[in-house]
């Protein structure tokens, strides 16, 4: 088979530098898993590459399109914004039409809808094959949902993509709530590739640095979703309680400074760190050296951190929200908390005083990760599904 899969946000931090998205990073992994069962895989996304567009690694083609910045000033830089968007998009039209015709493409996986998806779409048209999007969070439902007028560029991506591929139950009852309001029947599959498992489960890093137990949250700092700000308020309250904690903040994004600021008002810098963004393997390095992981949202597609976190052996401390309490039974693989400051802190406080509790707990999470989250057994699933739809075309 030959495949192409688009991302304008690279997950080949060893090119392009750090990147924390979990949906990229899924992406690059189904990459690298169909390449290693011997299919053609190419792999479109932005980069700043002096001197080649493309790169062959793991097995998989890589091409790189450079990112176009056109500098804006003052009343008119709304308009070049606007017209970077276009010139991009433009681009990234091209290239997936060039990559298609010159490599016999037979089919497309997508994540973002605009530009990606709605490139994959046209191409996909012209030359009569299939396209898969991934659903990896609410927000590209909710962009669907907002569909008016028949010229829009979201409302025809959606029309013309073969397949959608919610990565959860929840995000799968979601896309069943979209395609009731929009009148239509669409195909989806639920299905989440995962990430590489170690067949042993890792230590956690027992021996307390200084004294301290290591608390890390992993997730990007958007004011729409995520709630870093829960925890930080729940770092107040443990500090004035005890002294024998440290919380690692690693990501970026536009809420990052706000948060900041609160650290310093609330004079909590012995406390918490900001680490910025890291390469998924720098994560993964973190996450093995770290007592607990910590994650505040009002939603999640299905949590990538999260995952990584059990895969690794970490007692996982998470929002009681879907898709996350689809899979964390509280108590059994990880633990559960209310969206407000008190029940987080409450629940690190007595973990820490527990520490063997939360252990054992880690140990199922592990297993329960082996079982479900292994990439190497999904991309069989992925392998069918693709081999079926490029029949079907």
């Amino acid at each position: 088979m030959k495949l192409l899969i688009i991302s304008s946000n690279s997950p080949y931090y060893e090119f392009t530098g750090p990147a924390l998205g979990g949906a990229e990073a899924s992406l690059r992994i189904v990459a690298e898993r169909f390449a290693e069962r011997g299919h053609e895989v190419h792999f479109l996304t932005q980069g700043n590459l002096i001197g080649s567009r493309n790169v062959m690694h793991e097995g998989v083609k890589i091409h790189f399109i450079p990112p176009i910045r056109i500098p804006g000033f003052g009343l008119v830089s709304d308009h070049i914004c606007k017209l970077n968007k276009r010139m991009y998009s433009s681009l990234m039209l091209r290239e997936v039409e060039r990559i298609v015709r010159e490599n016999g493409i037979e089919i497309i996986h997508t994540y973002v809808t605009l530009p990606d998806t709605h490139a994959a779409a046209v191409v996909g048209k012209r030359y009569n094959i299939p396209v898969v999007q991934r659903i990896a969070g609410k927000k590209t439902i909710q962009g669907y949902l907002k569909i008016e007028g028949q010229d829009n560029k979201e409302r025809w991506t959606f029309e013309n993509v073969d397949h959608f591929l919610p990565i959860s139950e929840y995000l799968k009852d979601e896309f069943l709530e979209l395609m009731k309001l929009k009148k239509t029947e669409k195909g989806f599959t639920i299905l989440e590739i995962g990430m590489k498992v170690p067949e042993e489960k890792p230590r956690p890093l027992l021996k307390r640095e200084d004294g301290k137990f290591i608390i890390t949250s992993v997730s990007s700092f958007k004011r729409y979703a995520k709630r870093q700000d829960i925890i930080i308020d729940a770092v107040e309250m443990l500090s004035k309680e005890r002294k024998d904690f440290r919380v690692q903040f690693i990501g970026s994004g536009d809420n990052l400074k706000a948060l900041k600021n609160a650290v310093n008002r609330k004079e909590l810098d012995d406390f918490v760190v900001f680490r910025g963004l890291c390469s998924r393997s720098d994560v993964i390095k973190i996450l093995k050296s770290s007592h607990f992981f910590v994650h505040a949202t009002e939603s999640e597609g299905l949590g990538k951190a999260v995952m990584e976190s059990m895969a690794c052996g970490v007692p996982v401390i998470a929002s009681d929200v879907r898709a996350i309490n689809d899979y964390i039974k509280d108590g059994e693989n990880g633990f559960l908390a209310k969206n407000y400051p008190g029940s987080f802190s409450d629940r690190l406080s007595y973990l820490m005083d527990n520490f063997n509790l939360a252990e054992n707990v880690s140990d199922r999470a592990h297993s329960y990760a082996l079982e479900h989250f292994q990439s190497r057994k999904n991309i069989e699933k992925y392998e069918k599904l693709f081999s079926s739809l490029v029949t079907d075309q």
